[in-house]
C-alpha cells in the first residue's frame, strides 16, 4: 500500500499519465522498470507477486480515465478481449479499477514492437513483413468473428518476439453487431484512422483493415503513412502492392477487402509474382524490367484533410483542451531549427541546407527554401536580419529579412551550432566546446570568444537580463551578461539539460534524461523546488504568457506548463514524430517535427 505522500508523488503535475515508482507495488503488482509511454498510458515490466510472474502492466492515463463512461467501457471491453484466445493475441491477465486507477496486465513479450524493429532494421524485407502481418491479420479476422474491432492497429501495437508478431492494447477495442461499430467516438493514432473513424462515424472491421493496410506500408518502406519526404530517393514497393494497399484504404469501407486475411493473401501473391520476376530477372534481364515500383501518391497527400477533421471533431468533444493543431507544413528533413520574427517563422534543414520562411496567417511556406549548404542549423532573428550557423565552414551567414539576400558571412571558427538574439548582439554556441561567441549585431564584428560554458551541446535562450547556456555535458546552466559579456557560475539543474527558455520572471530547463522540468530563479541563481515530471523526452521548450511548451521527442506530443501554478496542465497535444526546436509566436505555437520534417502550428 502506497503512502498518502507517495500517491501525491504519484500524481503529481500531470494528471494525464499515472507513475508509480519502480519498486512500489500497484494493486498486487511490483513496478520493476518501464517499458514504454503513449498517450493511452505507462507501460512496466512487473511482476505479479502473489503467483511470481511477469506481467506487462499497463496504467492507464487519468486524462482518459476521468472521462465520463470512459472506465465503464474500458473494464467492459477489455474483459471481452480478455475472453479471445488467440495465439497471436497478447493474453490479457487481469483489468480492473484500483485506488482510482485503471490497470491492465497482460502477458509480457520480450523483444519490443514493430515500430522499434522498423527504426533499428529499416525497412523490413517483404517476405518478412508480410509473415509478420499475416500473424496479426489472423488476430484481427479472429477478433473480428468474436464482435470485436481493434480501432487502433499501429506499429507501437505489434509486438515482435523472434518471427512471432503479436496483437496488443485492446483498450480502445470495442463491439459491433452486423459489422457496424458501437456508439461514436474518436479514438486511436491519426496516421492509421480510416475516414470513417476520424469522421466520428460507427466502425467495424473494415476500420482494422484500413489501419493494417497503412502497416505495412510503413513495414515495407519504414515510413509512416502519409508523411512527406524531402528526397529525392524515394522508396520503393513490391510489383502490385501498391494496388492492394490502395485496396486496404479506399476510402468507402465497402470497397475494402472483407477480412484482414485477405488482404494479406493479395499482398503474398503479389510477393509470390514478385520472386518469380526475380528469378526471370537473374536468367534474362530483357524479359523482366519491372520489380518495383513508387509509392502511391496517396501517402504523400491528403493527411492535411484528415488532421483538420480530427482536430475539429477533438475540440468539439473537449479533448484538447482548448487548442487547436493546424495541418503540418513540411520544411524539409530533421533536425530542424525555428525561429520567429520580422513577421514570419523561420525553419532550417540541416540535411537539405535550406532555410525556409513560413507564413505564419497562410500557414504556407513563402516561395522557395534558400539554400545555404548542407548542415545548417541554429537560426535567430534580430536587427532586421535572419541569423544562421554553419557549421561546416565555422560561419554564421547574415540574411536579409526582408529580400532573404544573403547580406555576408561572419567567419567565427570551429562548429557553430545553437544562436541566439539580445543585447543587440548575436550568440553562437560552438558544438566543438569552444564556449560562446558573441558578435556585435550592427557591425557584424567579433566582440569576445570563448566564453564557458566550454562543452557541447548548448542550448541558449535570452531573457532576464541575460544569456542562459544549458550544457548536457556538465548538467547545468550559466548566464552570460548582456553588457560586459562576462559569464557567472554554473547552476546545476538535472540530467540532461537540453532546451531552455526564460519566462515569468524564471529559466526553465528541460532535463531529457530525467524527464522533468527544472525552474531557476535568476534572482538567486539557483533551482526551485523540484523538477516538473513532464515524461518522454523533453528538449525543445519555449515560454508564452502563461504557460511554458515543451516537446517530447519520444512521444510525438506537446505538454503545458500554467505559470502560475508550476504544474502541468490539460493532456499531451499531439503533433508529429519527433518534435524538437518550439517557439512561441503572437497568436501560435510553432513545433519542428524532425521525424516528419515538418512544421506544427498550434493555436492556444
Amino acid at each position: 500500500m502506497r503512502s498518502e505522500g507517495a500517491l501525491r508523488r504519484w500524481r503529481r503535475y500531470n494528471r494525464g499519465v499515472a507513475e508509480p515508482s519502480i519498486g512500489s507495488t500497484l494493486a498486487g503488482y511490483r513496478i520493476d522498470s518501464l517499458l514504454a509511454r503513449g498517450g493511452m498510458g505507462v507501460v512496466y515490466r512487473a511482476t505479479q507477486v502473489a503467483l511470481e510472474r511477469p506481467v506487462a502492466l499497463k496504467v492507464v492515463a487519468r486524462e482518459l480515465a476521468d472521462r465520463e463512461g470512459f472506465r465503464e467501457r474500458f473494464l467492459r471491453e477489455s474483459r471481452l478481449a480478455a475472453k479471445l484466445e488467440h495465439p497471436n493475441v497478447v493474453p490479457v491477465y487481469d483489468a480492473r479499477e484500483e485506488d482510482g486507477e485503471l490497470i491492465v496486465a497482460m502477458r509480457l513479450i520480450e523483444g519490443g514492437d514493430m515500430r522499434r524493429l522498423i527504426d533499428r532494421e529499416g525497412a523490413l524485407e517483404p517476405e518478412r513483413a508480410i509473415d509478420l502481418l499475416g500473424q496479426i491479420a489472423d488476430a484481427l479476422d479472429a477478433a473480428h468473428a468474436a464482435g470485436i474491432v481493434h480501432r487502433d492497429v499501429k506499429p507501437h501495437n505489434i509486438l515482435v518476439e523472434g518471427e512471432r508478431a503479436y496483437l496488443s492494447d485492446f483498450g480502445l477495442a470495442k463491439t459491433f453487431e452486423g459489422g457496424a461499430g458501437g456508439s461514436a467516438s474518436i479514438v486511436g493514432t491519426v496516421e492509421y484512422m480510416a475516414p470513417e473513424q476520424w469522421r466520428g462515424e460507427r466502425v467495424g472491421p473494415a476500420a482494422d483493415v484500413y489501419a493494417l493496410g497503412c502497416v505495412l506500408y510503413e513495414a515495407l518502406t519504414g515510413i509512416v503513412p502519409y508523411a512527406r519526404k524531402e528526397s529525392d530517393a524515394e522508396p520503393e514497393l513490391p510489383e502490385g502492392i501498391e494496388e492492394v494497399i490502395e485496396r486496404a484504404v479506399a476510402k468507402d469501407p465497402e470497397w475494402r477487402y472483407a477480412t484482414a486475411g485477405e488482404m494479406i493473401a493479395a499482398a503474398r501473391e503479389c510477393q509470390g509474382e514478385t520472386l518469380a520476376a526475380t528469378r526471370v530477372l537473374t536468367e534474362a534481364p530483357s524479359s523482366a524490367t519491372r520489380r518495383l515500383r513508387r509509392p502511391p501518391t496517396w501517402m504523400f497527400a491528403g493527411l492535411a484533410v484528415a488532421i483538420v477533421a480530427i482536430v475539429a471533431a477533438i475540440l468539439a468533444l473537449g479533448g484538447s483542451g482548448g487548442v487547436s493543431v493546424a495541418a503540418p507544413i513540411a520544411v524539409g528533413p530533421g533536425p530542424l531549427r525555428l525561429a520567429v520574427g520580422e513577421g514570419y517563422v523561420w525553419a532550417t534543414s540541416a540535411p537539405a541546407g535550406t532555410l525556409s520562411r513560413i507564413d505564419p496567417d497562410a500557414r504556407t511556406v513563402v516561395g522557395a527554401p534558400l539554400r545555404l549548404g548542407r548542415g545548417v542549423a541554429g537560426v535567430a532573428v534580430g536587427e532586421g536580419s535572419v541569423w544562421v550557423a554553419d557549421p561546416r565552414h565555422g560561419d554564421v551567414i547574415r540574411i536579409d529579412a526582408a529580400s532573404e539576400r544573403v547580406l555576408g558571412r561572419i567567419e567565427v571558427g570551429g562548429r557553430p551550432g545553437a544562436i541566439a538574439f539580445g543585447g543587440h548582439r548575436v550568440w553562437v554556441a560552438d558544438e566543438g566546446g569552444a564556449g560562446i561567441t558573441a558578435i556585435n549585431a550592427t557591425g557584424g564584428r567579433i566582440l569576445k570568444r570563448g566564453l564557458e560554458p566550454h562543452a557541447a551541446p548548448l542550448r541558449l535562450a535570452v531573457g532576464a537580463g541575460g544569456l542562459w547556456v544549458s550544457s548536457a555535458t556538465t548538467g547545468s546552466i550559466r548566464r552570460i551578461d548582456l553588457g560586459d559579456v562576462t559569464a557567472g557560475p554554473a547552476i546545476p539543474v538535472g540530467r540532461g539539460p537540453a532546451g531552455i527558455t526564460v519566462g515569468h520572471g524564471y529559466v526553465w530547463v528541460a532535463n531529457t534524461r530525467s524527464e522533468s522540468v527544472a525552474r531557476v530563479d535568476p534572482s538567486i541563481g539557483a533551482r526551485l523546488g523540484e523538477p516538473i515530471e513532464v515524461g518522454g523526452s523533453p528538449g525543445g521548450i519555449d515560454a508564452g504568457t502563461d504557460v511554458v511548451w515543451v516537446a517530447n521527442a519520444s512521444e510525438g506530443s506537446v505538454v503545458r506548463i500554467d505559470l502560475a501554478s508550476d504544474e502541468v496542465v490539460g493532456g499531451p497535444i499531439a503533433v508529429g514524430r519527433e518534435p524538437g526546436a518550439v517557439v512561441v509566436g503572437q497568436e501560435a505555437v510553432w513545433v519542428a517535427n524532425n521525424g516528419d520534417g515538418t512544421v506544427t502550428r498550434i493555436e492556444p
